[in-house]
């Protein structure tokens, strides 16, 4: 058998040859997760962008849509009056008891709490009725000319038929 001599020159240029080949593969992978990295984040940039132009489109409406609001803004303001008015509102609330054929049996009023820009006026509504009524004064105290807000309402069932005892808390609004 004859041996063959290994030269050591082309085992250094083998040597280097894997070498060089082996840094190619690890640079193409290290490109190839490089680009897989950057794909990703060009999506999320893509998901970011369409969210802010859906927000923009959003605030383009609320722009156009801005004279709507502030004719709601002064309509609503004027159910706020300037003083706690509670003589005004005691009378508005008997007209709300005999437009709605309700029989209120007490109302009360709990202690103000003020804050920013308003004072609540907690107070409670005691009263008797039918289910139809009960919807009526609702639908009166939301439509009204004083703003109120139904905080609980309790409903118990009387002994005769569309017999309702109601109690609404609620609260009435004054500018501070």
């Amino acid at each position: 058998m004859e041996k063959k001599k290994i030269n050591l020159q082309e085992v250094l240029i083998l040597t280097l040859a894997l070498l060089v080949l082996t840094g190619m593969v690890f640079l193409v992978y290290s490109q190839l997760g490089e680009m897989q990295r950057t794909r990703e984040q060009l999506q999320e940039e893509e998901i970011a962008l369409a969210q802010a132009q859906a927000e923009l489109q959003e605030l383009y409406q609320v722009r156009d849509q801005a004279p709507l609001y502030q004719e709601q803004l002064v309509y609503y303001e004027g159910k706020i009056p300037q003083n706690p008015e509670e003589g005004k509102l005691l009378d508005y609330l008997q007209e709300l008891e005999e437009k709605s054929n309700q029989n209120f049996i007490q109302v009360s009023f709990g202690d103000r709490q003020p804050g920013e820009g308003l004072t609540e006026m907690p107070l409670e509504i005691s009263f008797e009725g039918d289910y139809t009524s009960l919807l009526l004064l609702l639908e009166e105290m939301r439509e009204g000319e004083r703003a109120l807000r139904l905080d609980d309402l309790r409903i118990a069932r009387r002994e005769l038929p569309g017999d309702l005892m109601v109690e609404i808390s609620a609260c009435a609004f004054h500018r501070n």
